[in-house]
């Protein structure tokens, strides 16, 4: 019986250790004694020697750290040592506290039970023999725990070498992918999900957009230029200004690329049912912003051309054909298109064309900024009301088509003072 309590005790005493020194406490051994020498290690070992208290602390008593030193060939890491902990538990049960076989010791006991004599009732005297020391109890419970966590190492590694070979095996049976193979379909992959939202990437927009250009050094050297350090043969020019033409053009360059690219390379599955759906949503887009009175006179190939601009098939290219007819016939040049198209908006004559000319070609930056320039003009120069419309229909949102309608009734209500 005595036997047995101590053994329920040390078991209860051993689960102590082992559930409050989690893995982390193993990660915190580590990182100390591998920034240790063997004589350091030893030293800081000694710390841990108390024979006159039990030892029941884990990796923090003397008994199981100098075990777990001597044997950190087979507990290399936190889960070995959870492992380790659980199958000393286990083996606590299956291995009790021993008594040496010395001499019997008569031992008489007075009064109650005493931690001694646990049994001792009255004066009764008892046989007693030495038991077991803890320590020695401890060292014996991690001997026979370790072989039971090499053999399940050793089970693991197998299984992991067999594993491995069957799947090196069916890697091996798989068809092999040509790297052009692998790039087309990494290229096709991106371009549907960059298509979802379009926005211009630096592969879709050229250097001019973030104001940079280069001139070749033919031409540069007879203004003074240096040539360029990276760039043989061409001279650098940075400015803000040269970006001036591309502002809001992220959609057009990126659809460019994406739309009107991936059309004429075969990668959409159904080139004439996207073409119709971005002609219809084209042609509804068109019929919105336009005045009914604009729409009510606008010829059918017209209608049918701003509706292929609008649908975004040709992206940039058809924005670059309005926007070269405007320039045209607004400094007096002729209608590029023959006469069978007509602008987006009728040109001015004289010296505002040249405006126009010019407000077209840097942007809308640029635009924006003649409008309320022409506005303020009209209002210092005593056109109180037509100045005031011009500065109210440029400011932002007044044109939104939910409202563009009561906007233009008020505007032109003011314009009359």
């Amino acid at each position: 019986m005595i036997i047995e309590n101590e053994g329920k005790k040390q078991f209860k005493a051993t689960n102590n250790w082992a559930t409050s020194y989690p893995q982390s406490a193993y990660k915190d051994f580590r990182k100390n004694i591998d920034s240790m020498t063997p004589e350091e290690r030893l030293a800081d070992l000694e710390k841990y020697r108390n024979k006159d208290k039990p030892i029941g602390g884990g990796i923090s008593s003397y008994v199981h750290r100098k075990f777990v030193l001597e044997n950190l060939d087979v507990i290399k890491t936190p889960n070995d040592f959870l492992e380790f902990i659980l199958y000393h538990e286990l083996t606590h049960g299956k291995l009790l506290r021993t008594q040496y076989q010395g001499p019997l010791q008569v031992k008489p006991v007075q009064g109650p039970a005493r931690p001694e004599t646990p049994y001792a009732l009255g004066d009764v005297a008892i046989p007693l023999r030495e038991i077991e020391s803890l320590d020695n109890y401890e060292l014996r419970i991690d001997q026979n725990a370790l072989p039971l966590l090499k053999d399940r190492q050793l089970k693991f590694d197998k299984a992991e070498i067999v594993i491995n070979e069957m799947a090196y095996e069916r890697h091996s049976k798989q068809p092999k992918i040509e790297a052009e193979t692998l790039t087309t379909f990494r290229s096709a992959l991106s371009s549907g999900v960059l298509n979802t939202v379009m926005m211009g990437t630096p592969a879709d927009k050229p250097l001019l957009v973030d104001g940079v250009a280069y001139v070749p050094m033919s031409v540069a050297s007879k203004f003074g230029m240096k040539e360029d350090a990276r760039v043989k043969g061409y001279s650098r020019i940075e400015s803000g200004l040269l970006g001036l033409p591309f502002q809001f053009y992220s959609y057009s360059l990126a659809a460019t690329n994406k739309v009107a690219g991936s059309f004429m390379q075969g990668q959409m599955k159904n080139r004439w049912g996207g073409l119709a759906t971005a002609m219809g949503a084209g042609y509804l887009s068109l019929m919105i912003k336009t005045p009914d009175w604009a729409w009510d006179n606008m010829e059918m190939e017209d209608r049918f051309a701003r509706a292929f601009d609008q649908s975004g098939v040709l992206a940039l290219y058809s924005d670059l054909f309005y926007t070269s007819m405007s320039t045209s016939l607004a400094l007096g040049g002729p209608n590029i298109s023959g006469g069978v198209l007509e602008p987006k908006f009728p040109p001015r004559k004289g010296a505002m064309g040249s405006v126009d000319a010019a407000t077209g070609i840097l942007g809308a930056g640029a635009s924006i900024t003649t409008d309320y320039t022409e506005g303020l003009y009209k209002f210092v120069n005593g056109d109180y009301g037509e100045g005031s419309k011009d500065i109210l229909r440029s400011l932002p949102f007044a044109r939104m088509w939910f409202w563009k309608g009561q906007m233009n009734e008020a505007t032109n209500a003011i314009s009359r003072f």
